[in-house]
């Protein structure tokens, strides 16, 4: 989605900085109330700059509204029926947005109203395998795509953070292995004490063996235990 048309005198960094928004926010509310319904709607649910997602996303609505910017009026309206408990109020929202959507053939917004119902979504595409070019393609026709990594407004530090929290824990499998050597250790300890003062028999070897074998791969155990703990973690962002 993009920016609604008139928001020139909407400095950039009002996009990128809490403060630089703040400021924004109060020169354009009466100079400008197109672009600051731009920005409500951006603190509100790009970003959590907003201290009142709820009120600024209904000032927003107004705002675009009586700028006649009424697919973005729109969007708002998806987006504060998604703070709303199922009511009266949340269903004329989506009403009014699905009516608007529908009007300039805007199948994104469409499609948004479907999913915050629940609703089969005849614009929603699995996107899975498919190539870049494809995706775009369905993108820019409106179509909406899931089965793809979202990486929508991550900074990169958020992105590396998802990745490595989605890796697997690399001490699993050695904390098995040790876990196996201290169970066969144990056996064979059991194994010795029903033996006692017996003469040197089968049971004997046996323990013998298997303290042994347990020794082993509690050894191996630690060894892949120390060799994940020295690896370096790996990510890769989604791109």
């Amino acid at each position: 989605m993009g920016a609604v048309a008139d928001i020139d005198d909407v400095p950039e960094e009002a996009y990128n900085d809490e403060d630089v928004w703040r400021t924004a926010v109060k020169e354009t509310r009466t100079m400008n109330p197109v672009a600051c319904g731009e920005l409500l709607r951006y603190g509100a649910t790009v970003t959590t700059w907003s201290d009142d997602p709820i009120r600024d996303l209904r000032e927003a609505m107004h705002m675009l509204d009586g700028g006649r910017e009424l697919v973005w009026a729109a969007w708002c309206r998806v987006d504060l029926a998604s703070y709303l408990e199922e009511g009266s109020e949340r269903e004329q929202l989506l009403d009014r947005a699905l009516q608007i959507f529908t009007i300039e053939n805007d199948r994104a917004g469409i499609s948004s109203v479907f999913s915050a119902r629940g609703e089969e979504n005849p614009f929603e595409v699995d996107a899975t395998g498919l190539s870049e070019e494809k995706q775009n393609a369905l993108s820019n026709e409106g179509y909406t795509l899931i089965g793809i990594a979202d990486t929508y407004g991550k900074s990169k530090a958020k992105l590396e953070a998802e990745a490595i929290a989605e890796q697997p824990d690399k001490t699993n499998i050695p904390a098995l292995v040790i876990c196996t050597g201290v169970l066969g250790c144990m056996v064979s300890a059991a194994g010795f004490i029903v033996w006692g003062d017996a003469p040197i028999d089968s049971l004997w070897f046996a323990s013998c063996g298997s303290c042994l074998f347990s020794l082993s791969v509690l050894v191996v155990g630690i060894n892949l235990l120390w060799k994940a703990k020295r690896a370096p973690i790996e990510t890769q962002i989604p791109t």
